[in-house]
């Protein structure tokens, strides 16, 4: 773990902002915002930003971004090197703001912090609250760390409701600040990142994790039913994830290995182009705190598909720039993608207002918030 000597200018001019996560940094959407987020942070000359996760980089380059990634490489989830580590990160670079992604990191910092004088203490939930610790003494923790939070930032206001309702937090100390899409997405590689003998017609993209929450299954069964009307139909997955082996094993017990490409982790820079190759994106999640793959398929201008769970109608309305649908049921996922891929009128109104939605949630708007948090009862 190596550390940079602060300049003067450095420890007078700017507050340093230490980020904290507990995830490889190439996990998820959640780690892309933190990414980018530090990035726009560090440019608006405004703040150091240190970015710490308790894991690894995952395939990312720690060497790119203009600000120090500092990996722990923890092959637990917690343990007393965590606390030291942190000990140390807080006094060298004299931090005054922690920006906690998740539980683990408030845990591990929100009690060192007033010790060492980090007077601004922000817990970031990406996803839903856990309910399953509603019964255990980690609901009694969850309370007492948002007590010690000076800020609660929440993705989506379903998430800020959730917050209020099942932990009590208190409604004053929770912002609400949006995902964005990096305005450097549509500048980056215009090759796409996909074979290109994939020729699906239609081609259905589905952008996730592999685990049981994105409604891989869910997509699967309706593409079995969609193989009569569309022999030529095909699913694209970009993602990993634990259950990758469960999935290709019901691709090929359903007869769908011809029907179905698994393109595994993409690079950032490559998205773009990966997105503009589908005819329709789909997100039948079983709960999504926002949706982040929705609004980048939304600006690249593919028309999507999703439930109406969590954060997801805060960003998609029913009928106007995309389909919602009830969790859990393929025929509705059929239907919604027979309804996008015959009538080229609607399908093309939902792109439309797609792109004018999806420009309201701009990084710009997402620092400013960001800004007035950070400098909100700071002396």
């Amino acid at each position: 773990m190596k550390y940079k000597t602060l300049s003067t200018n450095e420890m007078s001019d700017k507050k340093n902002i230490l980020m904290l996560d507990d995830r490889d940094m190439d996990h998820g959407g959640a780690q892309r915002m933190i990414l980018e987020t530090a990035s726009l942070l560090e440019q608006s000359r405004k703040y150091n930003v240190y970015v710490c996760t308790f894991k690894g980089m995952g395939c990312l380059n720690a060497g790119e971004y203009k600000f120090p990634i500092i990996a722990l490489n923890a092959k637990c989830c917690f343990n007393l090197l965590h606390l030291f580590s942190l000990v140390k990160i807080i006094i060298r670079y004299r931090i005054k703001i922690i920006h906690a992604h998740g539980y683990l990191p408030a845990l591990c910092s929100f009690f060192l912090a007033p010790i060492f004088g980090v007077k601004k203490r922000i817990w970031h939930f990406h996803s839903m609250p856990n309910r399953h610790y509603l019964k255990t003494k980690w609901h009694i923790l969850s309370k007492i760390l948002g007590c010690l939070s000076t800020d609660v930032i929440a993705c989506s206001r379903a998430v800020a409701e959730a917050l209020v309702a099942d932990y009590g937090f208190a409604k004053s100390k929770i912002k609400i600040v949006y995902n964005f899409v990096s305005t450097s997405f549509h500048n980056t590689m215009s090759l796409s990142p996909l074979p290109k003998e994939i020729a699906f017609i239609p081609c259905i993209g589905h952008v996730g994790r592999m685990d049981n929450e994105k409604g891989h299954d869910v997509v699967l069964s309706a593409l079995g039913m969609l193989k009569e009307c569309y022999p030529n139909i095909g699913v694209v997955f970009i993602g990993t994830g634990q259950y990758y082996d469960e999935f290709k094993r019901q691709v090929l017990s359903k007869g769908l290995i011809d029907n179905v490409y698994f393109a595994g982790s993409l690079p950032y820079s490559s998205m773009c182009a990966a997105y503009k190759r589908f005819d329709i994106l789909v997100l039948p999640s079983a709960m999504e705190a926002f949706g982040l793959s929705l609004l980048e398929a939304m600006q690249c201008g593919v028309p999507v598909i999703a439930t109406n769970v969590g954060g997801i109608p805060e960003l998609i309305d029913n009928g106007c720039n995309g389909i919602l649908i009830d969790h859990g049921d393929p025929v509705a996922l059929k239907n919604a993608i027979i309804t996008m891929v015959n009538d080229e009128q609607i399908r093309s109104r939902y792109i439309e207002n797609a792109i004018m939605k999806a420009s309201m949630f701009s990084p710009n708007k997402a620092i400013m918030d960001l800004d007035a948090i950070y400098h909100l009862g700071a002396k």
